[in-house]
């Protein structure tokens, strides 16, 4: 039995051990993104996200009981002396798996926001295979038109780009009105603009 609790120990170790390092590339790569980002009006999760917190929750709910239960065993329904140490190591390295695991939910969630400013909307992803952020800012200039439609407790709005292009953004419903205000004040303040220098050149030219 000890032999078994000694596997036990030193699986759930190694997994402690590559959460860990995962959950600090993760960290690091949030904390570079942060540094490209100066400003914002708003940011929400991408609904994708959801599939992560799902998983995490799965895990978390996993060694949390598995901890609870050796812990249990370490206290209660064992009375042999050489074991109970045992059973409070796959305790503690269970309880350090539930830290480290809420650490990469955190840490994760910044990989998957949108996030609208005052100078446009940034389209940013992750390259895994560089290491490297890839981050657009769409300037509201860009954005010519949008419409959107309800799919359930979402609203997808499509943003039709001068470049012929097109962004997608998932706004839950309680966000709708909003974000719609935004998009609204930074297309008409990019049109107004454009439409007072319009009239003023023309009547600098007439003067």
């Amino acid at each position: 039995m000890e032999t078994i609790l000694a596997w036990i120990e030193y699986g759930i170790g190694g997994v402690l051990i590559l959460t860990t390092i995962f959950t600090v590339a993760v960290w690091w790569a949030t904390l570079r993104f942060r540094k490209h980002i100066s400003e914002s009006i708003i940011r929400w999760d991408k609904p994708i996200f959801g599939l992560w917190t799902s998983i995490l929750f799965l895990f978390v709910l996993l060694f949390t009981s598995l901890g609870m239960l050796a812990y249990a065993f370490s206290s209660r329904l064992f009375s042999e002396p050489s074991q109970a140490p045992l059973w409070r190591e796959i305790a503690s390295l269970c309880f350090l798996e539930v830290s480290m695991l809420i650490l990469l939910f955190a840490g994760l969630r910044g990989h998957y926001l949108y996030i609208l400013s005052e100078r446009g909307i940034y389209d940013a992803k992750f390259d895994w295979k560089r290491l490297a952020w890839n981050i657009e800012l769409i300037p509201w200039e860009e954005i010519y038109d949008y419409y959107h439609h309800d799919e359930g407790a979402l609203v997808r709005y499509t943003l039709l780009l001068r470049s012929k292009r097109q962004i997608f953004l998932e706004v839950p419903l309680h966000l709708k009105d909003a974000i719609e205000k935004i998009i609204l004040l930074g297309t008409e303040k990019f049109s107004f603009l454009q439409k007072y220098s319009h009239m003023t050149r023309r009547h600098h030219s007439e003067s």
